[in-house]
């Protein structure tokens, strides 16, 4: 494994011990139970990504019908 691999996934072990539960602030309106959306998720792990060098991404990608 390269030195750059095992940095990064130090890295993200570090992350994962830090990150708390996650707090449930939605309800479903069908079956009455509460949930956490994905912004609740973002919020709650994007503190321990940034304290240990990491980041996460969304990138796009464009096509066509055709091009699938």
């Amino acid at each position: 494994m390269s030195s750059e691999k095992e940095s990064l996934f130090q890295a993200l072990i570090k992350a994962k011990k830090s990150i708390g539960p996650v707090a449930k602030n939605r309800t479903n309106p069908h079956f009455k139970n509460e949930f956490a959306d994905l912004s609740a998720y973002i919020d709650a792990i994007t503190p321990a990504l940034h304290e240990n060098g990491l980041d996460i991404l969304q990138t796009i990608r464009m096509s066509s019908p055709e091009t699938g």
